[in-house]
């Protein structure tokens, strides 16, 4: 998410519009909602900084618009929502001219490819392009196809990004970044995908999500994604990278649902939870989307998936509704505290090693600048896994007695 000096303690009439308003569309008992919620009073330039920070100004705009509000907030504050509208706008047409490009090119050299979220997503989920902003572009290509698709890459002017090593990225990741400058100066940033995650965390079966892959077409272009209920699981993956913080992700979760809900394969997805130890995640996804915005998910599906009783209370202090309307620096000692949820969120023990061992000894390459060539062998690593060690359990001693002070005082003042 990015970064945003907004006070996590946003008054509750800012949050609970934020959350009706951010849909698609709204349904004449949420249009009078709001309406009734405008009229009662809001302030204007936090909802604003709050919509922004979470990425949701073009859509909030856009239902604002709809239900001609403009006289009732201030004109700076309209001026701001009607900019990030048009910006947004602009951003994208970009990213759809790039992505054609990669497109022809990929073709051009007999890539097979599918699109992955982003503007993937605007435009199967969204009537106006400007409605959900996308900061970059992600393609999977099969790995056997990874240097054929790098090769078209190059060919359009697009290089690794700066701090990335390649061969680091190829034997550890799941993608690889690339970027260029466009013809207007704006720089790119494109993902090359093989998979979806990490293997080490979840069992994918990449054969079969291309198996399952469909059609669609975009602005007069023949293009491939992922099925529905793939493209649903992805989100579930994505969301708990970004630590089930900020509504964005959860926006486009509940107009997954609202959209695809009614003819998705519950049994593919059920399986596929199983399969790949996620099922605690697509609960958690599915659960918190069902809470916070209504949306329709079977409750045979939220009981099948849903953990033990400790599971779900060892979760509760990383992965609530709190924390979605929250915005939590990425350098931030709560960010650190909210790490322990990831690892939580994984069903295999094997997978909840891997992460924690990678979360606090991650390879030194791993890192922008840190190469073999910058340390002088065993005593510097000594020195900066000790260092980072320190710095995350410190971030997270602070986070979590912070959270424990919160918490006696609202007991306190209940008492």
């Amino acid at each position: 998410m990015t970064p945003s000096n907004v006070d996590v303690q946003q008054p509750q009439s800012a949050q609970q519009l934020l959350l009706l308003v951010s849909r698609r569309s709204l349904t004449n008992d949420e249009r009078g909602q709001v309406l009734a919620a405008i009229e009662r009073g809001i302030p204007w330039p936090l909802f604003y900084e709050l919509a922004r920070a979470h990425g949701l100004a073009p859509l909030v705009f856009h239902n604002l618009r709809a239900l001609n509000v403009a006289a009732n907030a201030p004109a700076a504050v309209w001026r701001q929502f009607e900019a990030s509208y048009y910006s947004t706008l602009g951003d994208n047409l970009l990213l759809e001219s790039e992505l054609f490009q990669a497109a022809d090119q990929l073709r051009r050299r007999e890539v097979d490819f599918l699109l992955l979220k982003g503007i993937v997503l605007g435009a199967m989920l969204y009537p106006d392009p400007a409605l959900r902003p996308s900061a970059d572009l992600d393609i999977m290509v099969p790995l056997a196809q990874v240097a054929a698709a790098q090769q078209a890459l190059q060919d359009l002017g697009y290089s690794l990004q700066p701090g990335r090593q390649l061969d680091f990225q190829l034997a550890r990741s799941y993608d690889i970044p690339y970027v260029r400058q466009s013809a207007s100066g704006q720089g790119v940033l494109l993902e090359l995908h093989w998979s979806l995650a990490e293997p080490e965390l979840f069992n994918l079966d990449i054969d079969n999500l291309w198996a399952r892959a469909q059609p669609f077409a975009y602005n007069g272009h023949a293009l491939r994604s992922l099925s529905p209920e793939d493209i649903l699981f992805h989100l579930t993956i994505h969301i708990r990278k970004h630590r089930y913080v900020g509504l964005r992700w959860l926006v486009d979760v509940n107009e997954m649902l609202r959209s695809f809900g009614a003819g998705l394969d519950w049994a593919y997805l059920l399986n596929l939870a199983q399969q790949t130890g996620a099922c605690t995640l697509l609960y958690m996804t599915l659960q918190l989307t069902h809470d916070v915005m209504a949306a329709p998910v079977p409750q045979h599906v939220l009981d099948t998936l849903r953990p033990s009783r400790v599971r779900r209370f060892l979760l509760k202090p990383f992965v609530d509704a709190q924390n979605l309307t929250r915005i939590i620096q990425e350098d931030s000692a709560e960010w650190s505290w909210l790490g322990l949820g990831q690892v939580l969120l994984l069903d295999r023990f094997r997978a909840m090693s891997h992460d924690l061992r990678h979360r606090f000894a991650p390879p030194i390459n791993i890192f922008p600048g840190q190469t073999r060539r910058d340390h002088h062998g065993l005593l510097y690593a000594t020195w900066f896994y000790v260092s980072r060690l320190g710095m995350i359990l410190g971030r997270m001693g602070r986070a979590g007695s912070r959270r424990l002070w919160v918490g006696l005082r609202r007991r306190w003042n209940r008492a």
